[in-house]
């Protein structure tokens, strides 16, 4: 009215929403036993019949596990809920992810990226949403959100969203973190043939100088009772108030708060799958990229900023669930298994005046390489070779550990010399490499 002071209203979040959710025909089922509840007499039949046969075909597609092309198209789009369909979801479902609803409009409506996942004893289809929250079209709302990573997150998409960087006010000169450059993706801890490289029985003995602290223990879902059972009967256990979670499991939980130790055992690498559907929800077009040798190349080269992204800002989050979130002077320690150099870069960036350094915790990491290939071997009788000369000795030649070790050129044991690990030997038992020897560094 004229005269009138206009009142504007803002939308201010915690974080942005996340929508790229993988949709399984449980989720189907469960929506399909609330919908099929409306009755002809009710203004909402029509629509929930109309929803009701997507979801039959959403069912069906993912029955067959032998789909022709991981892109799921669009069944309708502009597809939408109304409001009353919504509400009379969310007054009669009795679960707590009441946005499935949502996931599930957003597949009829935009389509999806499939994936097979194997569920327990069983391979199981998922249809992962691509939409997008645009919060340029929230109506009436000027939108302000508060995330520390926005800096690094690329779904801040630059057209949308005008970021505000404030200046560094905080030194986490307090926080130390140990990375162990070991490959502990899903696949390499939880397959059969590489499983047995990791003791965690081991790793824990490793660990048993930490003492007296609160410790959070964060791994994969699958991966618990094993984490569980190779900290039983340990000293880092006994010694330690420990709690184990698993990713995805533990946003928003304040129960870590006094956490000053965190081990991450792995990284929450999400697949191919989810990452092709999130970047088709920024706008990413898959469209040019054709059957040949070059396919995965390309997918990867599209996909690699969104992967890198995606870890990054999960990997802050994970660590602000512990006691870095206050501002104190409290020591922090946190223990990872990180194998991209990126992702470690950006640690440093972020986490302005912490310390990085190299871990390799020692019995865990020698049944590792004894489990491992032949390379691996190598390294470590490498390893316990300079460990137990340069105990009494202080210079060793090159052609003495050839002799002793059976290398038949010098360039394999140049090239040996040259690895992450054993330079890390080296520059733990103070040694030198000269021309024709190591030598140990008394000064």
């Amino acid at each position: 009215m004229p005269g009138e002071k206009s009142l504007q209203k803002w939308g201010i979040f915690s974080c942005k929403k996340h929508i790229n959710r993988p949709i399984t025909r449980y989720d189907i089922r469960k929506v399909y036993e609330v919908i099929q509840n409306i009755q002809p007499e009710l203004e909402l039949y029509d629509e929930a019949q109309h929803l009701m046969v997507y979801l039959k075909k959403l069912n069906a597609l993912l029955n067959d596990l032998d789909y022709t092309s991981p892109f799921l198209p669009a069944f309708e789009p502009g597809f939408k809920l109304s409001d009353e369909l919504k509400r009379f979801f969310e007054n009669a479902y009795l679960e707590n992810d009441v946005e499935i609803l949502e996931h599930i409009a957003s597949l009829v409506r935009k389509g999806g990226v499939l994936r097979t996942e194997k569920v327990k004893i069983k391979l199981e289809a998922q249809a992962i949403t691509i939409d997008y929250v645009d919060f340029t079209k929230l109506k009436g709302l000027k939108t302000i959100i508060f995330d520390g990573t926005a800096k690094y997150d690329v779904e801040y998409k630059d057209e949308q969203f005008a970021i505000l960087e404030l200046p560094d006010i905080r030194s986490y000169n307090n926080l130390t973190i140990y990375n162990c450059p070991i490959n502990m993706s899903r696949t390499n801890v939880l397959s059969k043939r590489s499983s047995e490289r990791f003791d965690f029985q081991e790793l824990f003995g490793d660990l048993e100088s930490i003492n007296g602290k609160e410790v959070l223990v964060l791994t994969y879902e699958k991966l618990i009772n094993t984490v569980k059972k190779g900290m039983e009967n340990t000293k880092f256990c006994e010694n330690n108030r420990v709690y184990l979670d698993h990713y995805n499991n533990i946003k928003g939980k304040n129960i870590y708060a006094n956490c000053t130790v965190l081990l991450n055992i792995g990284i929450n690498y999400k697949g191919h799958a989810y990452y092709i559907a999130k970047s088709i929800s920024l706008g990413e077009d898959f469209s040019d990229i054709n059957e040949g040798e070059d396919k995965i190349r390309m997918l990867n080269k599209k996909i690699m900023p969104i992967i890198e992204s995606d870890l990054f800002t999960e990997i802050i989050q994970n660590f602000f669930r512990t006691a870095l979130r206050k501002s104190s002077d409290e020591r922090i320690e946190v223990y990872s298994f990180i194998t991209n150099s990126r992702l470690l870069n950006l640690l440093k960036e972020y986490f302005v005046n912490a310390t990085v350094e190299t871990w390799y915790p020692e019995e865990f990491y020698k049944h590792y390489l004894m489990c491992g290939t032949e390379h691996d071997q190598r390294l470590l009788k490498l390893s316990s070779f300079l460990k137990t000369s340069f105990s009494s000795k202080l210079v060793v030649t090159k052609k003495e550990i050839r002799e002793t070790l059976g290398y038949i050129d010098q360039d394999t044991l140049a090239n040996h010399l040259k690895t992450d690990y054993i330079k890390y030997i080296l520059r733990k038992l103070n040694i030198k490499e000269k021309y024709h020897s190591l030598q140990k560094d008394i000064c």
